[in-house]
């Protein structure tokens, strides 16, 4: 039977440099990671500070000024313009709402069905007759029904361009202005 420094003497076990170096390299990583961390919260407050400049402060004092765009000395420009935004509600009851309201409002084909059916082990020949029978043959089924968040906000758009009734609200949008920044182009220097 091997003694215990004969055990140990196999283990090929690190140097105090070794050690050392993995130690010193840990702690660099933990370090870079809370550092991390800290930069990309004072980015999103960061974000956070320009999305109500750029949404809610700038376009009311343009609002107040009369004005749809503003150039500085800089030669930057800042627009005032519309924007729509949201997606679909969550919540069941009123997600079908708005299904509702797209399947009668010339919005159905928008939306994108998606079923998840539960056959029994060997039922292939009723699997393909599925997508016309669903319902004829009781199968157990889930229905999913969405519409992408762009093409919502197209379709909303068209009909408000049109004059039509959008109630936003009901679709989960929202709407209202922004100020973008504009920067003038560099000179390439050619």
């Amino acid at each position: 039977m091997p003694t215990e420094s004969e055990l140990y003497e196999n283990l090929n076990l690190p140097s105090d440099d070794q050690r050392n170096a993995l130690a010193k390299k840990a702690a660099e990583m933990v370090m870079l990671e809370d550092e991390i961390e800290k930069i990309e919260k004072e980015l999103k407050k960061k974000k956070d500070e320009l999305t109500q400049l750029s949404t809610k402060d700038m376009p009311e004092l343009m609002a107040q000024c009369g004005v749809a765009a503003f150039k500085m000395q800089s030669g930057v420009e800042l627009i005032s313009d519309n924007f729509m935004s949201g997606s679909l509600p969550k919540e069941p009851t009123l997600r079908a709402i708005a299904m509702d309201f797209l399947s009668n409002n010339d919005g159905a084909s928008l939306i994108k069905d998606t079923f998840t059916v539960e056959l029994k082990k060997g039922d292939h020949e009723k699997a393909e007759a599925i997508a016309s029978f669903l319902r004829d043959k009781k199968a157990l089924f889930d229905r999913k029904m969405d519409v992408h968040a762009g093409s919502l906000k197209k379709y909303a758009k068209e009909r408000l361009k049109k004059g039509m009734d959008m109630p936003l609200d009901k679709l989960g949008l929202y709407s209202g202005r922004y100020v973008k920044v504009v920067r003038p182009k560099e000179d390439g220097g050619l």
